[in-house]
């Protein structure tokens, strides 16, 4: 039977006389790193500044026509893992300054390669969903086509079009023959964050006033299923404007579970009555939005998918899910667990125990942060990064003239299994207006390489030089940024008997991730390479301890300890 050790903090402890050189080196390197850790020349804020890869600007136009190539974008770009770029949209910046536009390019180029161009589908206005990449590299997204009538050249909208976007084809209608998808009218006004499974299946919510609210699906050979319409009657209490819908209206943001194959979605208030079950929430406060669960299944293709609600938000007391175009709300899976936001705070809630609901976050409370310099209004999507942590911006601050009024970067440090009662709120950073671009939108999940999970976002307005703040607008196009995140090293050391007889070998195996140098004490010593085997023959009975102490390529310290007992 294998034994191994579990990784811990390094401890105090005698060291062997011949160790005390090398051990004094490597305790220098690893107090030089935990001083830049602790702050000195704001090393910690320097850590997580976004390095700006776009600058949308005036001085951008190409080829003398004066046509911009994007401008404000609403929802961060999406990278595309098959050819290494980033796709994004912008609802400004195209032909006529009217039309919206689709922009690509590839982070850190030696050689600049920047495409931005009016958008394929004839977009004015914007586009409406945040985008989403399946395993063949293929971007889905949404939007509301326009058509313009010749000779007059302002668009006439027609209804919503889920759209896709390759490097070869461009972008195109999602459904093959079909202009538009006309059978579902405004419930197909595309809305919110999509989600794509493993399975190439395209998930998507749709809704505009009281007439239609659905919740979609685009198979992987192009097939539309409308797995629930939020309208039926058996879903709807009461009429006309007093209506309140029990299972929540059009979705805000889907997600699907590979774990427990299920689509999870948080759904708007944006018509008035009440969106939930308006008897569990507090007296006085309103229903404003559900978490919902739908089991695969249970899906049926005619909208009458079995919905169950997990959790009603109360207006007051927990915030309301906004009606939202590009996703101003998140809903992220952290294995059991989902977490999300409102537009006043981040909470929690374990899958199959509702009673779970817990805000871990109000903005504007102090709680992690002054309240002054808090920030206000989560926008955009949750990333749960390769660290272990979940990151996400805020549009502004919660108090006005607050140095964060630009917008602010977040981490939530998550705590351990099962309740994650230590889950921890930070504050990262505050956006400059100038240097990174204001009002975030939003983070979405990049590559990852030599210990760095990087992250993509995008700001609405700044990100050039003399561009202005108020409490109600911000000059400048925005930007498009890049968020480095380190990944922990880890360490194992394993022996491949616990019990032997004196006189007899035992084989030491170690290895882990992103190691810098390793040193062994105990009953073995001497620096070791970052992984390896070696056979040794215990010198005395009685337990032998085996301890193996390395450093991460970021300076982080980790142990491992191994024990035989010897008879």
């Amino acid at each position: 039977m294998l034994f191994s050790s579990s990784i811990s903090v390094t401890r105090p402890r005698s060291r062997p006389r011949s160790l005390r050189g090398t051990r004094t080196i490597f305790f220098v390197k690893k107090l030089l790193c935990s001083m830049m850790l602790l702050g000195l020349g704001n090393a910690v804020a320097a850590d997580f500044s976004p390095e700006v890869l776009h600058r949308f600007s005036v001085e951008a136009a190409t080829g003398g026509t004066g046509e911009l190539v994007g401008a404000k974008p609403h929802t961060p770009p999406a990278y595309n893992p098959v050819d290494g770029r980033l796709y994004g949209v912008t609802p400004e910046g195209g032909l006529l300054g009217i039309y919206s536009t689709q922009y690509r390019f590839t982070p850190g180029a030696d050689i600049p390669d920047y495409e931005g161009r009016s958008n394929e589908v004839s977009v004015v206005g914007g586009f409406y969903t945040g985008l989403v990449v399946n395993s063949d590299g293929i971007v889905f997204g949404g939007a509301n086509p326009l058509v313009v009538p010749s000779p007059f050249p302002y668009p006439t909208a027609v209804t919503g079009l889920l759209f896709q976007w390759s490097d070869i084809e461009g972008m195109k209608n999602a459904f093959p023959g079909e202009p538009t998808k006309t059978e579902y009218g405004s419930a197909f006004d595309l809305r919110g964050l999509m989600d794509v499974d493993m399975d190439g299946n395209t998930y998507f919510g749709g809704g505009s006033g009281r007439a239609g609210m659905a919740l979609y699906r685009r198979t992987s050979d192009g097939e539309l299923q409308q797995l629930v319409d939020f309208s039926r009657a058996e879903y709807v209490q009461g009429s006309g404007s007093s209506s309140v819908y029990l299972k929540g209206q059009y979705p805000a943001a889907v997600l699907f579970s590979d774990i427990d194959r299920a689509v999870y979605g948080i759904t708007v208030q944006t018509q008035s009555g009440g969106a939930g079950d308006p008897n569990s929430v507090p007296l006085g406060d309103e229903a404003a939005g559900t978490l919902i669960r739908i089991a695969e299944a249970d899906f049926t293709h005619d909208g009458s998918s079995t919905v169950d609600v997990l959790h009603t938000f109360a207006r007051n007391a927990e915030g309301e899910i906004l009606a939202s175009d590009s996703g101003q709300h998140s809903l992220v899976e952290v294995g059991h667990w989902l977490y999300g936001t409102t537009n006043k705070a981040i909470w929690r809630i374990r899958k199959n125990e509702p009673g779970s609901f817990t805000l871990l976050h109000r903005f504007g409370n102090g709680e992690g942060v002054d309240a002054n310099d808090d920030g206000s209004q989560p926008h955009g999507p949750l990333v749960l990064a390769e660290d272990g942590h979940l990151y996400g911006t805020t549009r502004t601050s919660f108090a006005k003239g607050s140095p964060a009024q630009a917008g602010t970067l977040f981490r939530i440090r998550l705590g351990s299994e099962p309740d994650h009662s230590d889950d921890t709120y930070e504050q990262l950073h505050q956006f400059d207006i100038e240097t990174d671009g204001a009002w975030p939108v939003g983070l979405t999940p990049g590559p990852s390489a030599n210990g760095i999970h990087t992250l993509y976002g995008a700001t609405a307005r700044g990100g050039s030089t003399g561009n202005t703040l108020t409490n109600t607008s911000a000059e400048g196009l925005g930007t498009v940024y890049a968020l480095n995140i380190k990944i922990p090293g880890n360490l194992a050391l394993n022996v491949d008997q616990e019990e032997i007889n004196y006189g007899d070998k035992v084989n030491l195996t170690w290895n882990g991730d992103y190691l810098d140098n390793c040193i062994a004490t105990g009953e073995w010593e001497g620096e070791k390479l970052v992984d390896g085997t070696e056979t040794i023959t215990p010198n005395q009975v009685g337990e032998a301890v085996y301890i193996l102490d390395c450093q991460d390529i970021h300076g982080n310290d980790l142990t491992a300890t191994a024990r035989v007992q010897v008879n």
